[in-house]
């Protein structure tokens, strides 16, 4: 959340309402056929350093796509990877099919660019 969200929030919920906090500094997630990845700084003494938010970052997009690895945009990702403003990049589309008799083309991916 960014600061102007919290005090939108801060003054429309009532004191004891339960709130769950994430922490989530790596995420990835589908908008469209789109994936996008977002990352964040870690918290105070929790730094990562790159190799550890690539592994993540990895992980992860092999979860969202269910394959063993999609080619994605690499620039995209490590740049979001270094710049960790917590803004979502797309980093990789999904392919829509040509022709519509044949649904198993639905899981194909390509790489945004």
């Amino acid at each position: 959340m960014y600061p102007n969200d919290i005090e939108a929030l801060y003054h429309r919920v009532s004191v004891g309402t339960p709130v769950y906090i994430v922490k989530q500094p790596i995420k990835v997630g589908w908008l469209d056929s789109m994936l996008y990845i977002e990352a964040h700084p870690g918290l105070d003494g929790e730094e990562m350093t790159f190799d550890q938010r690539y592994a993540i970052a990895l992980r992860l997009i092999k979860k969202a796509t269910n394959e063993e690895m999609p080619a994605f945009d690499q620039k995209a990702l490590n740049q979001a990877l270094q710049t960790l403003d917590g803004e979502p990049v797309p980093i990789l589309r999904k392919a829509v099919p040509q022709n519509t008799d044949r649904p198993e083309l639905d899981n194909f991916t390509v790489p945004y660019q």
